[in-house]
């Protein structure tokens, strides 16, 4: 299976978890990206702080199942998305270096131009 093949099937999972007082449920995709948030009522009658706290708390508990998911093609596609990231970061971070080089070299042809300019004048 491809990677994109194996993108689309975790994106397909679904994770879900809920407050221990019900007041809130999380459904995550096997990436760990909120696809649904069901919040009661009566939450949101509390403090924004104890709404935060409940929310997040819920989010962080689907989102640990999500990476827990048992079976070798989870484990094999976050291996795959690791090593890209990972090789996309070097790509970025050369490219960064190449860009820097260039620009140094600019500088110098234009400090180079304007020292040529100041001595014809």
């Amino acid at each position: 299976m491809d990677l994109e093949a194996r993108r689309k099937r975790l994106a397909g999972v679904r994770v879900k978890a809920s407050a221990p007082d019900g007041m809130a449920r999380v459904v995550v995709d096997g990436t760990g990206r909120v696809v649904e948030l069901n919040l009661r009522a009566e939450l949101l009658s509390r403090s924004p702080a104890a709404v935060a706290k409940t929310v997040l708390t819920t989010l962080i508990k689907a989102q640990d199942s999500a990476r827990q998911q048992d079976g070798p093609e989870f484990a094999e596609l976050r291996e795959s998305v690791d090593a890209l990231e990972k090789r996309i970061g070097a790509d970025v971070a050369q490219s960064q270096q190449s860009a820097e080089r260039s620009l140094a070299e600019l500088e110098t042809v234009l400090s180079d131009l304007v020292r040529g300019v100041g001595r014809r004048r």
